[in-house]
Parts: structure tokens; sequence; C-alpha cells
């Protein structure tokens, strides 16, 4: 749920552009950003993209990498992830070449169970 409130800073928020105050609030236990280089790369893609939806879904390819066994999982360059986000976004129209392809070159190492995690996350 968002709320905002109205003439809450009356001379201005902190960021010098009106006088309102913006709240979100998340029933869950855990908050949608683990770290501040998280917020930070999720509010690049939201000005770059107009919209959140990369962030979650290079997020969710280094969390496959991780559970994958790769060790540098939050390395991996920005290069590479978007290679295999374009194959997953291939996967979803039925195209599994792309994600095989972009999976098999960059990780070599960890093809396999890298390709069984991004297939059985299907929320990808």
């Amino acid at each position: 749920m968002a709320v905002k409130i109205i003439g809450a800073a009356p001379n201005g928020n902190l960021l010098g552009t009106g006088s309102t105050q913006d709240l979100m609030m998340i029933n869950n236990p855990r908050f949608f950003i683990r770290t501040t280089a998280d917020y930070l790369l999720f509010q690049e893609t939201i000005i770059r993209d107009g919209k959140p939806d990369a962030f979650f879904l290079y997020r969710a390819i280094r969390e496959a990498l991780a559970e994958a066994g790769l060790a540098n999982a939050e390395s991996v360059s920005q290069d590479v992830i978007n290679e295999v986000a374009a194959g997953v976004v291939a996967l979803g129209n039925k195209n599994p070449i792309p994600l095989e392809g972009a999976v098999l070159k960059n990780f070599p190492l960890h093809a396999l169970s890298l390709n069984i995690k991004l297939l059985e996350n299907s929320r990808l």
C-alpha cells in the first residue's frame, strides 16, 4: 500500500521538490531490497527503463547463479547479466536456444545447474 501525505513538509521536502511525503508499506517479513547497492541499482533501473521489472529479473538471475554454485555471482558484469536476461525473455517466448547459448558461453562450468535453476524458477 502507498500513501501520499499532502502538506507534510510545508517548507519543502528533503529533495526540495514539494511539500508531500510518500510512504510505501509492504506486508512481508523481508524488504524488497537487500542492500543499499541493490537499492541504487533499483533506482537506476527505474530511471533508465521507466519501470522496475528489469531489476527483479537481474536480481533473480544473480540469485540463480549463486544457487548454481558460482561464488562471485554478485560481481558478474551487467553485460553478461543482460545477455542471460535476453535469453530468459526468449524462453518466455518458447525459444530456449538464446538462454542455453548465453549460459554455456558465460558459465561453462555451471551451465547445467544454472539452466536447471533458471528453468525451475519459472516466475523469472
